[in-house]
Parts: structure tokens; C-alpha cells; sequence
């Protein structure tokens, strides 16, 4: 995981484990419970991906 925001608020990730193994989960807590998610990964070959969503 190389960044995760709600409303573009930034959640602070763990820098020693931000790595999610397939098909595997991660929680993280946040103040919003609902709005804009906006998340950004690194891939297996190295590229940067930026992904969104909403939580209603």
C-alpha cells in the first residue's frame, strides 16, 4: 500500500507492514465513515496504480 485517503483526508499507514498478501485483508481506522476513498499501490513489477471509491 503506498497511500490511502477518505475525503482527502491521508491515512497513516505502517511503514514496516503495508504490504497485503493475496486475497488477504487489511483494516484501517479512519475518522469518516463514509466518502471518497482514494488508495494508491505499488505492483509486483514495481508501477505505481492509483484506485477510488466511495463508502456509503
Amino acid at each position: 500500500m503506498a497511500g490511502l485517503s477518505v475525503n482527502n483526508k491521508a491515512i497513516k499507514l505502517n511503514k514496516q507492514n503495508n504490504v497485503i498478501a493475496p486475497f488477504a485483508e487489511m483494516n484501517f481506522v479512519s475518522q469518516s465513515k463514509v466518502g471518497a476513498v482514494k488508495w494508491a499501490v505499488i505492483n509486483d513489477l514495481g508501477g505505481y496504480n492509483e484506485y477510488h471509491g466511495t463508502v456509503e
